[in-house]
């Protein structure tokens, strides 16, 4: 009897053993999972910017700058999409704007199926937000050439100040329209002509610049900056300007006070201006 006490003493101890650390070791996984180690800190500096929909429609989405913790030199870029195909979609800050193009700065972890992507970078906070650059989401691997979103970063995001000036035709076509300065905060300028106004514009392209002088004294006109031409379908020209023809480097304040007019020539026969008007300082 007293042997049989025993056994069923010993069976019992070891059984609750067994459950001690069963538990034990439940409660360890369960608190891994539930509490992962944080990447960014609350602490940590954080600036987002929109990525806009390109050559796939409905496409919406961000890209986050933040520090891995306070002070540190070391950067995390998260990036979410919204409305992209379910796939993976390679990413990369590139450098200079978007509407200049260039080369892949830094590859980024793709963005997953479910639209997101994060990657730690080698860069500070403070470099990133004052970063030449833009970022790229592109629908896969094997048409890159494809941007489902895009988005201007850093010192290339706009501050809000600008400026427009009126263009008037030159011609018989009736064809007027702005010519607006976008200040960035690197300094940079978008310069944007927009001849939607009215009047018949064939399709081409019409060669566009920014003259020394005033439209009441051209001449011949002393070209200091040619811009993009303007596409006869859009009817628009986007150029981002950091320097004149000659290399000298202009800013959006620069550009306020610029003894200078904007021209819009045709696309048939440049010596006819078909568009016209002062900026800067006139």
């Amino acid at each position: 009897m007293k042997k049989t006490k025993k056994n069923f003493i010993a069976k019992f101890a070891a059984f609750a053993m067994i459950a001690m650390v069963t538990l034990a070791s439940c409660k360890k996984d369960k608190t891994t999972e539930v509490t992962p180690d944080p990447v960014v800190t609350p602490d940590a500096l954080k600036t987002t910017y929109t990525l806009n929909v390109k050559d796939v429609l409905g496409v919406t989405g961000t890209v986050t700058f933040a520090e891995v913790s306070s002070g540190s030199t070391n950067s995390v870029v998260t990036i979410k999409l919204v409305g992209a195909p379910v796939s993976a979609h390679p990413a990369h800050i590139h450098m200079n704007s978007a509407i200049e193009t260039g080369g892949i700065a830094y590859a980024l972890t793709d963005v997953d199926a479910a639209g997101n992507s994060s990657t730690i970078l080698p860069i500070s906070y403070g470099g990133l937000i004052a970063f030449d650059g833009y970022v790229n989401v592109h629908l896969d691997a094997a048409t890159p050439g494809t941007i489902v979103a895009q988005g201007d970063i850093g010192g290339n995001v706009f501050t809000g100040n600008t400026k427009s000036y009126t263009l008037l035709q030159d011609s018989t076509t009736g064809i007027s329209g702005v010519a607006k300065f976008d200040q960035r905060k690197n300094g940079n300028t978008l310069v944007t002509v927009d001849l939607t106004s009215g009047g018949i514009l064939p399709a081409g392209m019409y060669p566009a610049q920014i003259n020394l002088g005033s439209v009441t004294t051209i001449g011949s006109p002393v070209v200091r900056r040619t811009l993009n031409p303007v596409n006869g379908t859009s009817r628009l020209s986007i150029t981002n300007v950091r320097t004149l023809n000659d290399g000298a480097a202009i800013t959006y304040d620069n550009w306020l006070v610029y003894d200078g007019f904007l021209s819009v020539h045709d696309a048939a026969n440049v010596s006819n201006i078909i568009a016209l008007g002062n900026i800067g300082a006139h």
